[in-house]
């Protein structure tokens, strides 16, 4: 016997489970995307919500620590969101820009990168 050879009963799960996966395929990745990645329309959906609107979230990503921002509405948000870019304002800066509504301590972040949004507790 092989190392790679199955008895028969083995060989037939492998085959159910390979011919499984390879049924609910589209759904498992539709999962998986959920879950790692969110959607622009999910940004659009949290960023939006009455509760949390002129309210700091926090912003976990793919690839950087999370951060606590303020989601801008300025005039070219309609042009961003379009494009799932989004300004944001950084915790530290927050009163600042309440205070002056300086654009330079916003930054534009790529809604690719998000995996999630969580309101602050």
């Amino acid at each position: 016997m092989h190392i790679f050879e199955f008895c028969s009963i083995c060989h037939a799960l492998m085959s159910v489970f390979i011919l499984s996966f390879i049924l609910h395929a589209p759904q498992i990745v539709k999962f998986l995307c959920k879950i790692i990645d969110m959607t622009n329309d999910a940004i659009i959906k949290q960023v939006e919500a009455k509760s949390n609107f002129d309210k700091p979230l926090n912003i976990h990503f793919r690839k950087r620590d999370t951060i606590r921002g303020l989601f801008i509405k300025s005039e070219d948000y309609n042009d961003l969101k379009s494009k799932n870019l989004w300004r944001i304002v950084a915790n530290a800066n927050i009163e600042r820009w309440e205070k002056a509504r300086d654009m330079n301590l916003a930054r534009i972040f790529n809604g690719v990168e998000f995996t999630k949004l969580s309101e602050v507790v």
